[in-house]
């Protein structure tokens, strides 16, 4: 029986194969490189922490953020957003459901974005 693996190429990865090797002086002309088609190159990911409890953290040292929940708390009406276990989250209504989405902090924004657009396992190039 013969197993086929079918693998992508992302761009990052195949920018990286495109380089070219550093050259030895120790390097015979009869040698040769093989690589295995199931490892990628060592690629530098940064690993993102959206834990509920680190954006509880920088939910609290957004000022926008502490105004919305402040208002919330002193009885001003906001039916779209929603405060548990001390997250904001925004409610979005689609047709008879209703989302609750995290509140995102300013300062997670440019993480977030970069997670989902430029991230290799993202499945989204470009903008």
């Amino acid at each position: 029986r013969n197993a086929e693996i079918n693998a992508v190429t992302t761009r990052a990865q195949a920018k990286l194969q495109a380089q070219p090797q550093p050259s030895s002086a120790n390097t015979s002309s009869t040698s040769t490189t093989s690589q295995s088609t199931c490892s990628s190159p060592p690629m530098a990911t940064p690993l993102h922490d959206f834990s509920l409890s680190r954006i509880r953290s920088e939910q609290a040292q957004d000022v926008i953020i502490q105004q919305i929940i402040q208002q919330i708390r002193n009885n001003r009406r906001y039916e779209s957003f929603i405060i548990q276990h001390g997250i904001l989250y925004k409610l979005v209504y689609r047709d008879d459901a209703t989302i609750k989405l995290v509140y995102a902090p300013s300062k997670l924004i440019p993480e977030i974005m970069a997670a989902y657009h430029d991230h290799p396992l993202s499945g989204h190039f470009g903008t």
